[in-house]
């Protein structure tokens, strides 16, 4: 049977080095999105994508919208500088048992408003 849970990451441009998964849990696949064609990996599924122009709206179409790409019930975008070192199974059953999304606290700020307002003061992504 095909697994429904997925913990996947995206690295683009050479931004991060893939960290190996520590603990792999049987029931969780792992994938890697990247443009470089010379990473490898024991523990992650490997997936090459074409070169693209902006690494960063790229990176956020695949964190965004998993269900565009892949075929899980559950998912989990992890950074690429994230070592996973435990069950994930606990991740998912904690968070996402009960709910459909769940987004880590900001730690500066709590209000998607001025969230936006900052990121347009410091011209973070302007495209």
């Amino acid at each position: 049977m095909k697994n429904t849970r997925l913990v996947y990451t995206v690295i683009l441009g050479n931004y991060d080095t893939l960290k190996e998964v520590k603990h792999i849990s049987k029931n969780i696949d792992y994938i890697c999105i990247t443009d470089n064609k010379n990473i490898t990996s024991k523990t992650w599924k490997i997936i090459t994508i074409d070169d693209c122009e902006n690494f960063t709206l790229e990176n956020r179409r695949y964190k965004f919208l998993p269900f565009l790409y892949f075929d899980y019930e559950e998912s989990i975008y992890v950074d690429g500088n994230i070592s996973i070192i435990g069950d994930m199974t606990f991740i998912f059953d904690k968070y996402l048992k009960q709910h459909d999304i769940a987004i880590p606290k900001h730690p500066f700020r709590n209000c998607i408003y001025d969230e936006a307002h900052y990121c347009i003061k410091i011209k973070k992504n302007n495209n």
